[in-house]
């Protein structure tokens, strides 16, 4: 459980970490092929980057606990059944782990729901960051569209990034 908590620890500061303060090298020229950036767009992709990057790396948790749970066993060995294997800890949501007895406790198979299991967590943070890299770009002001074509490009290849990350890398050589 340890080292669950010191790969996820430092990922879930990152988020708050480029909310609080983005930090940007600046280039000794304003240009990309010819073309000088709009205003607020290198900010823009390393909010938007670094929340689409934890997006796919929560997607990638959120599969890798579905599809290669046997291997997250073997490179966490001391993780809880209970709350990493999507098999078993469905159940926590419900009163002495069953449907019948209704919830455990009051919205817990709701809104809560993400504080019941690994699954619903990875499910709700890959959301959020989703969400973050967004929401706050939108405020800025209207640019070219391949500007718009540039910032989907450089959040997929973030988000990939994310995912490769934590389905290849954490869940390395594993196959279902």
């Amino acid at each position: 459980m340890k080292t669950i908590l010191l790969i996820l620890f430092p990922i879930l500061l990152v988020g708050q970490a480029t909310f609080e303060k983005s930090v940007v090298i600046e280039p000794k020229h304003d240009l990309i092929l010819g073309m000088k950036f709009p205003e607020g767009t290198k900010k823009t992709w390393l909010w938007s980057g670094s929340n689409m990057f934890l997006n796919g790396f929560w997607d990638g948790m959120h599969d890798g606990l579905h599809y290669r749970y046997r291997n997250f066993k073997q490179r966490f060995p001391n993780a809880n059944d209970r709350y990493w294997n999507p098999k078993v800890s469905w159940r926590n949501k419900w009163w002495h782990g069953d449907p019948d007895n209704g919830e455990k406790f009051w919205l817990s198979s709701s809104a809560l729901v993400w504080t019941t299991d690994a699954s619903h967590l990875t499910k709700t943070m890959r959301m959020n960051h989703t969400l973050l890299a967004v929401s706050i770009p939108l405020g800025h002001k209207p640019k070219k569209w391949y500007w718009y074509l540039l910032d989907i490009g450089v959040n997929w290849l973030c988000r990939s990034a994310g995912f490769h990350t934590s389905y290849s890398l954490i869940f390395k050589g594993m196959n279902p």
